[in-house]
């Protein structure tokens, strides 16, 4: 399964009294609406608070740390008594974590793992415990079971496998972390610099993954996708939830085609402003 699976199978797992949910976009919002289908859970709207509260009346603290819709991505946070999980969809292995700060670490792999219908979980050892759960929805048997409960899609782990080897081949995760982040910074600097599309998230919660802009005008948002679509740049279409324009920066982007965009932005600026001076 996907992630979705684990928005459901997390509380049925490990949700005992109550737990934490930062909904801090789209998708952590799914997965707390499906723990509180087993549990109480509570939440808060803002991550910014993280690593100031006492956390020890939860049985988990969960967020998602890149935020595809939004454009946003938290990092650098500490929570203490209690453990935690965490929704890497859209950054697991992109960038650099540190594994021994969560307990449970989820994953679909069709951002820079593969395809989809395949999902990775990290788990600690001392997190598994059987419970009274069928199966497949048990993490711990799936466990015992070298994770072939059932029968697999064994073509999207192949495709898994070979990603993984690519990333190793090329420079490793550090390679990949710095290369996402330089091309995030490039094009966060055009866009910054442009006085006609603009970013509204605060510096520090940027996200290297995905880039989000506007130019404040849904017509004109929509001018720009047709025009870079005929400049062979397809899906800057912004979620439909806030609309915009959103650029997906995983590990397969290059330079070449981070500059592409920036030059498609420049020649439609420039094309718009001189038809409607």
């Amino acid at each position: 399964g996907g992630a979705t699976l684990h928005f459901s199978m997390i509380p049925m797992n490990f949700l005992k009294s109550k737990a934490l949910y930062i909904i801090s976009g789209l998708f952590s919002k799914i997965a707390y609406d499906n723990a509180c289908k087993i549990s109480k859970c509570d939440y808060t709207n803002s991550y910014l608070d993280l690593g100031y509260s006492d956390y020890k009346n939860y049985d988990f603290v969960y967020y998602c740390k890149n935020n595809t819709v939004y454009g946003t991505n938290i990092s650098d946070v500490e929570i203490n008594g209690s453990r935690v999980i965490c929704d890497m969809t859209s950054c697991l292995m992109s960038e650099v974590i540190n594994v021994e700060k969560y307990d449970l670490i989820f994953a679909s792999t069709q951002k820079n793992l593969g395809i989809s219908g395949l999902s990775v979980v990290i788990v600690k050892k001392d997190y598994l415990i059987d419970n009274n759960l069928n199966s497949y929805l048990n993490y711990y048997q799936i466990s015992q079971s070298d994770s072939i409960i059932n029968t697999c899609n064994v073509f999207a782990i192949y495709v898994c496998n070979l990603n993984l080897k690519w990333i190793d081949n090329n420079g490793g995760l550090e390679y990949y972390n710095n290369f996402n982040k330089d091309k995030a910074k490039k094009l966060y600097y055009y866009l910054d610099n442009s006085y006609f599309y603009y970013n509204y998230v605060e510096d520090k919660y940027r996200s290297n993954t995905n880039i989000i802009f506007t130019t404040n005008s849904d017509y004109i948002d929509e001018l720009l996708i047709e025009f870079a679509k005929n400049n062979e740049i397809i899906n800057i279409k912004g979620h439909k939830e806030i609309k915009g324009l959103r650029v997906s920066n995983y590990n397969s982007i290059t330079f070449e085609a981070i500059d592409s965009l920036i030059q498609c932005l420049i020649n439609f600026k420039d094309e718009y402003k001189k038809q409607n001076v």
